[in-house]
C-alpha cells in the first residue's frame, strides 16, 4: 500500500516511523509546506518522496497538519479514492466545518486523535514508539463509512495502539479538561516567572512548566478551535482554585488539608501515567 502524510511534524513523522517498523507501506510520500521540515524529513528517510499534493494512487492519506487546516484538506481530498484520516486534537469543529460545505462529510474520512505527544516538534523529534500502548480516539460521523473505520482501527492496532470510539463533542470536552486546560494554565503560569527565578526552580517548576515549551502557534489554534469547551473547563477549575484560596484566606488548615488529600487521592489513580 501507499501512504501520503500531509505534515511531517512530530505526529506525522512518528506515525511514519512506526508504520515503517511494522512494514505497512511500500511507499510513503510527504506533503510539507515548510521547506526546512520537508528537507529534514527526506534526509532522515522518513518519507520516500515529496510533493505539493497527495498522489492520486495513495491508498491512505494521513492529515497531520494543524487542526484548523484539517477540514480544508479533507474537503480538497473528497474525491480521492483512498481513506483519509487525521490526528488532530479537536474533532467537532472539523466535522461542523465539513457539514457546512455543499457536499458535507466525505464517507471515507475517519477523524482520529492519538492521546500521545510531546512538547518537541518537527521531523527530528519523531518517536517510533510514540503511539505504542496509547489510546487513539476515533470520532466517526453518521456519514462515515464503517469499512473505512475498520481499516483505520486495524492500522492503529498494527502500531501497538488501542482504539475507542466516541462522539466528537464528548471527545472535545474531555480533551479540554485533560490536555488543553493544563497547557493553557502552563502558558499563563510562565507569565508570572522571571528569568531571575531560575536558581530557585526545582522539580515542581520543571514538571509543571514543561508543556509551556510546546509550539505556540499550534496551541493558540487549538485553544481557539475548542474555546467553548476550554472555557467551561476553565470556569470549573476556577471554582476549585477559589476553594483552596478561601481555605488559605480563612486560615482553615483542616479544609486545606482535606482538599489536598482529595486531590492527591485522585492523582494516585493516574500513577502509571
Amino acid at each position: 500500500m501507499k501512504l501520503t502524510v500531509v505534515g511531517t511534524g512530530l505526529m506525522g513523522s512518528s506515525f511514519v516511523l512506526a508504520a515503517r517498523q511494522a512494514d505497512l507501506f511500500s511507499d510513503i510520500q510527504g506533503v510539507e509546506p515548510d521547506p526546512e521540515s520537508a528537507k529534514q524529513a527526506l534526509a532522515l528517510g522518513i518519507v520516500d518522496s515529496l510533493s505539493d499534493a497527495p498522489a492520486s494512487d495513495s491508498d491512505l492519506v494521513l492529515i497531520a497538519s494543524p487542526s484548523d487546516m484539517v477540514a480544508g484538506w479533507v474537503d480538497l481530498l473528497r474525491a480521492h479514492k483512498g481513506i483519509v484520516f487525521d490526528v488532530g486534537s479537536i474533532k467537532a469543529p472539523i466535522l461542523d466545518q465539513l457539514r457546512g460545505t455543499s457536499e458535507g462529510i466525505p464517507p471515507r474520512y475517519v477523524p482520529c486523535h492519538p492521546i500521545a505527544g510531546s512538547e518537541l516538534s518537527g521531523p527530528g523529534a519523531a518517536d517510533v514508539n510514540l503511539f505504542r500502548g496509547r489510546n487513539v480516539v476515533i470520532t466517526p460521523a453518521s456519514e462515515t463509512d464503517q469499512h473505512s473505520v475498520d481499516v483505520i482501527r486495524g492500522l492503529w492496532a498494527a502500531l501497538g495502539a488501542q482504539t475507542l470510539c466516541m462522539p466528537a463533542v464528548e471527545h472535545d470536552q474531555k480533551l479540554a479538561l485533560t490536555s488543553h486546560l493544563p497547557h493553557f494554565l502552563a502558558f499563563a503560569y510562565m507569565h508570572a516567572i522571571d528569568p531571575a527565578d531560575r536558581p530557585f526552580a526545582g522539580g515542581g517548576f520543571r514538571d509543571f512548566s514543561r508543556i509551556a515549551g510546546s509550539t505556540p502557534s499550534m496551541w493558540s489554534r487549538i485553544f481557539t478551535l475548542n474555546r467553548q469547551a476550554l472555557r467551561a473547563s476553565l470556569a470549573d477549575f476556577k471554582t476549585h482554585l477559589e476553594a483552596m484560596d478561601q481555605a488559605l484566606e480563612q486560615d482553615d488548615q483542616q479544609l486545606l488539608l482535606d482538599l489536598i488529600e482529595q486531590a492527591s487521592a485522585i492523582r494516585q489513580r493516574f500513577r502509571d501515567d
